[in-house]
């Protein structure tokens, strides 16, 4: 291990002037201590003391600005190879970031004060190190100063195939509803201006100076427009064929894998499919390259081009579902208060029931539709605990191949990432022990893995791990909805479990056997017991592990919608009951979206 550590520090830029110094990595690795955090654990935070100098030897940190109005500022992430800490064990002054890990991680760290002697005995440490904190301090500043940039925004075609100039033509009608927005273009410059230079930093002053959105459609590295804006991009956004063989050229692999140290350039994939064409390939786009998401876009269809547009503004609106089994009717009864009311709906995702709903309705953009598919899939969970389900108790009590197989049918071999609308479910990944985000996926796969209640169906085998009903851990994903769209975004939640008290007075022993609980059921005797409802009694006990992150996401939505659902079953309802729980969604969402205010555009 000693000899991959060495090896390692041998290769960090901080020490590389020190490499051929003879033993002295094998002193110095001894004075090492590696440290290991799990996911979200922090390694100092923000006004902490500097005790230590730090090397990231594996995993991701996510360093965070608290600013004086008391919000958080999310900077960037530091990668292998990459220090932290520097400014402070050079200084002593406290910490002025919070970094946490952003994955599982190790890092290597230092004692300030052994630090400091290498960079007397060996300047050339000191002069490496100051470097980064130079380059790192004019990145924050120049972030704090233009919020994160958000506002500089590039446009990069994948390769030279990409009809760049129809989504350019699409793109600028579409603007004509933005005053704020403000698209300049390499090509638009060299045809407007084909004799003369033009000056392109004084346009991008002027638009700054109005407070613009600045789009910068960009060719290459070398026309006076990217070199202009280089240092001001916050956000990037590569535009690919769909339904091709992905390419990427040297200009896109450059801005893509492009390293602002400890800035995080956020780098999002469009993909253009022409009129009636479905979206086969996106995965494969997605492979090559660590994009943040990615968008599906109709090259015809306006609507597409809108939402694309509240994306790139951070004002795009986002729909989160809960779980609650066959309450789930009235998330279907909201969607339709919310088509009615002609608020967009630019990406939706739930968990449990609610993931069945958003799959549905991101497969078919069609309320009837989702309507239909959904009552087919409820259908074949109706009868899920019956005992011509029973199946042998090795992970389960029951089997769930009626639902499994509609599941099938409906979506058939279609992926999350070819949807239309971005959408997400949610499991609990049992094998790990945590939440699941998926935002790539086989569809069926998905929905059986999301309703997986635990020990009434069997997990879902996903990459060989457990998956169950997400519901368990976060049943009202609204943080996973905000960190995909931004703080700026809108974000409607459905909530179907109520966290009303129960006022019903139970009575029966603490020891109840087979006998007296049968007669009991039937009326035959003991008559005074009241029992209550064992598998909603079941279900909702599962529910309570995430009750309070439950109620931390219903207060960070924009807007919550929760219709009194608590006189219906989880498990299964009657016709009667599914059309009440419909309408009891529809009113709520009405009554909601009346009084929020939000500018209505589809």
């Amino acid at each position: 291990m000693n000899g991959e550590l060495i090896q390692f520090l041998k290769k960090c830029k901080v020490f590389a002037s020190i490499e051929n110094e003879s033993g002295l990595f094998e002193a110095l690795i001894a004075q090492f201590e590696l440290v290991r955090l799990k996911e979200n654990n922090v390694l100092f935070r923000q006004g902490d003391s500097s005790d230590y100098f730090y090397i990231v030897y594996s995993g991701k940190l996510s360093a965070v600005l608290t600013v004086p109005n008391g919000k958080s500022r999310n900077i960037g992430q530091i990668l292998p190879g990459e220090t932290v800490g520097e400014l402070g064990s050079l200084t002593g002054e406290p910490r002025t970031l919070t970094v946490k890990a952003h994955e599982p991680a190790e890092i290597l760290r230092l004692p300030d004060n052994i630090f400091k002697k290498l960079c007397q005995q060996y300047p050339s440490i000191l002069f490496d190190t100051i470097h980064p904190v130079i380059t790192r301090s004019r990145q924050i500043i120049q972030v704090l100063a233009s919020g994160d940039n958000k506002k500089h925004i590039a446009i990069i075609p994948a390769n030279e195939s990409v009809n760049i100039s129809v989504f350019e033509e699409k793109l600028t009608e579409s603007l004509l509803h933005y005053k704020k927005v403000i698209l300049i273009s390499d090509t638009k410059l060299d045809s407007d201006n084909p004799n003369k230079s033009v000056n392109v930093d004084k346009i991008i002053q002027e638009a700054e100076e109005h407070n613009h959105v600045i789009l910068y459609l960009l060719k290459t590295t070398e026309t006076p427009l990217a070199r202009a804006c280089s240092d001001k991009i916050g956000k990037i956004y590569i535009v690919a064929e769909g339904n091709t063989k992905p390419h990427f050229s040297n200009f896109a692999i450059e801005k893509i894998h492009q390293n602002k140290q400890l800035i995080q350039v956020r780098r999002e994939l469009i993909l253009l499919y022409k009129k009636n064409a479905v979206p086969l390939n996106p995965q494969e786009w997605l492979e090559h390259a660590n994009f943040y998401m990615h968008h599906n876009i109709r090259s015809d269809y306006d609507p597409d081009y809108k939402r694309l547009l509240r994306f790139i503004r951070g004002k795009a609106v986002g729909l989160v579902l809960s779980g609650g089994g066959a309450k789930g009717w009235a998330h279907i009864g909201a969607i339709k208060a919310i088509f009615e009311a002609h608020t967009p709906i630019d990406a939706i995702g739930g968990t449990s029931a609610g993931a069945l709903v958003s799959t549905l309705y991101a497969y078919t953009e069609n309320y009837d539709e989702t309507l239909r598919k959904f009552g087919t899939l409820l259908d074949a969970t109706r009868n899920i605990v019956s005992f011509r389900n029973i199946c042998w108790p090795a992970i389960s009590l029951f089997s769930c191949e009626q639902f499994t197989t509609e599941a099938q049918k409906i979506f058939g071999k279609k992926r999350i990432e070819n949807l239309w609308l971005p959408t997400f479910c949610t499991t609990c990944n049992l094998s790990q022990f945590k939440e699941a985000i998926h935002f790539n996926g086989i569809l069926w796969e998905l929905a059986r893995g999301t309703v997986a209640v635990p020990g009434i169906v069997p997990p879902m085998i996903l990459n060989g791990e457990m998956h169950i009903d997400g519901g368990v851990i976060n049943n009202l994903p609204v943080n996973v909805m905000r960190d995909m769209l931004g703080p700026e975004s809108k974000i409607i939640a459905v909530e179907l479990i109520s966290k009303g008290l129960d006022n019903v007075k139970y009575n029966f022993p603490p020891s109840l056997n087979f006998r007296e609980a049968f007669l009991a059921k039937l009326g035959l005797g003991y008559k005074d017991y009241k029992f209550p409802p064992f598998i909603d009694t079941f279900l909702q006990s599962l529910l309570v592990g995430s009750s309070v992150k439950q109620r931390e996401n219903s207060l960070a939505a924009d807007l919550l919608i929760a219709p009194d659902t608590a006189n219906y079953s989880m498990l299964k309802v009657n016709e009667t009951e599914k059309s009440a729980l419909i309408q009891l969604g529809y009113q709520a969402a009405l009554e909601k979206i009346s009084t929020w205010g939000l500018k209505k555009s589809r």
